[in-house]
């Protein structure tokens, strides 16, 4: 229906070039979104190392105006720089208590902050994982 970043993109605005891995719709024009900021797409588009600089990867939340099809970034949050800079896998999840879980999947990092870019805990693992999901309880059904 739309294409929000790349050379095909539809939307303007806010749009972005790098990809993307896990994404969290949080209503039908809210989306979180894990950034992976890739340099290798930039490079096999020909593009300015700006765009999907691998400086970084992280979490934007954007809101979409579907009449003027535009992209709107809201919030964002890039961790320490290259030191997580992760050009495959990666996750997202807004908890209950509006922190976030963010997933450096290919560098075996997860990280809990605060809407404010706090860090909350940190765990680092010795192997790389694709996606996450955190729930308040291991009892009862699932969260989703």
């Amino acid at each position: 229906v739309w294409i929000l970043n790349g050379l095909t993109k539809t939307f303007t605005g806010d749009t972005w070039l790098g990809s993307e891995h896990g994404i969290q719709v949080l209503g039908l024009d809210d989306f979180l979104i894990f950034n992976n900021n890739s340099r290798s797409v930039a490079g096999a588009m020909n593009l300015p190392v700006s765009m999907g600089a691998g400086d970084g990867s992280g979490v934007i939340e954007i809101k979409l105006d579907l009449d003027a099809k535009t992209v709107t970034k809201i919030w964002s949050y890039y961790a320490m720089g290259t030191k997580y800079q992760t050009d495959v896998m990666g996750d997202v999840q807004r908890l209950w208590n509006d922190n976030l879980v963010v997933a450096f999947g290919g560098k075996g990092v997860i990280q809990e902050i605060k809407p404010d870019g706090t860090v909350v805990q940190e765990m680092k693992t010795t192997t790389n994982f694709g996606y996450i999901q955190k729930r308040k309880t291991l009892y009862g059904p699932p969260p989703r």
